[in-house]
């Protein structure tokens, strides 16, 4: 009786765990879906590209007034430092998204030389680390 009250339960989680993977895999396709609709979108892009103008700006005159409080700029001065530091916010975000897809076209090529169970292994890690796939 004990080896079939056994050998349900395993049989129980196996399809339990065939259950979640399809589950992830699903959500995964879907989450990849919305992501290439929202790409190809063009009012999303201009709002994206809107939003993030807004929040460069917005940092932008936050670090000026960091400085400004420290060294008292004149009005050309803080106008000058603001331009610069959007200029250099805009290069570290250009910067960011080579970083991204480097770091993206990386794990594809590693996942390339992968069995099915090592990339699945693979994933769990980036995502216990935080990083993108």
């Amino acid at each position: 009786m004990k080896k079939y009250i056994t050998l349900f339960s395993l049989i129980a989680l196996f399809f339990i765990g065939m259950q979640h993977t399809q589950a992830q895999t699903k959500e995964q396709r879907v989450e990849r879906a919305e992501i290439e609709k929202r790409r190809l979108n063009p009012e999303y892009d201009a709002k994206m590209k809107r939003v993030e103008k807004e929040e460069a700006i917005e940092i932008a005159e936050k670090q000026m007034k960091v400085i400004d409080d420290i060294i008292f700029l004149t009005y050309d001065q803080q106008q000058k430092t603001q331009d610069y530091y959007l200029e250099s916010n805009e290069d570290i975000k250009r910067l960011e998204k080579k970083i991204d897809s480097i770091k993206t076209s990386t794990t594809f090529k590693i996942q390339s030389i992968m069995t099915k169970k090592q990339k699945l292994n693979y994933r769990g890690y980036l995502e216990k680390y935080s990083m993108r796939i």
